[in-house]
């Protein structure tokens, strides 16, 4: 599985964030990258042990962070964990509910796609892209998930 090189690490981004509110980060724009870290670790020890709770409780957390997002003022946080959400699900879909589980994440990747096209982060714009055509292509393959 391609689980490592789907995922946004915000540490590689993390520099960006306070660009997007004018060089200050509040302690909800926290919440939201520590809940993506969380989900990434969550993700992270499914490739190591493929417990599908896991990815379950990564999404979870994905959904928690997109909830502080819903204002629209943090447009990095909110394209990242739109694109760590379809991931997850992406990943989910090669283990349960294929065609369910990659709809919501081509739903994910193309909600990460309009924010960055909207807000310029051409920064993340070629992760999400890729994200989103693996999962077109999963589906073509008929609902296998990310699975090779």
């Amino acid at each position: 599985m391609l689980i490592a090189a789907l995922i946004v690490v915000y540490g590689g981004e993390s520099e960006t964030a306070p660009q997007t509110t004018g060089g200050k980060v509040s302690p909800e724009q926290c919440s939201v990258m520590q809940l993506n870290r969380e989900g990434e670790a969550l993700v992270a020890q499914y490739g190591q042990d493929k417990r599908i709770d896991h990815l379950h409780s990564a999404i979870s957390t994905y959904h928690a962070a997109l909830k502080l997002c819903e204002t629209g003022r943090w447009p990095l946080e909110s394209a990242v964990t739109r694109n760590n959400t379809g991931t997850a699900y992406g990943i989910l879909s090669g283990e349960e509910d294929g065609e369910k589980n990659l709809k919501l994440a081509v739903e994910m990747f193309e909600g990460a796609m309009k924010i960055c096209e909207s807000g310029k982060l051409d920064n993340i714009k070629e992760k999400v892209q890729a994200n989103l055509e693996k999962a077109k292509v999963a589906m073509n393959r008929g609902w296998h998930g990310y699975r090779s």
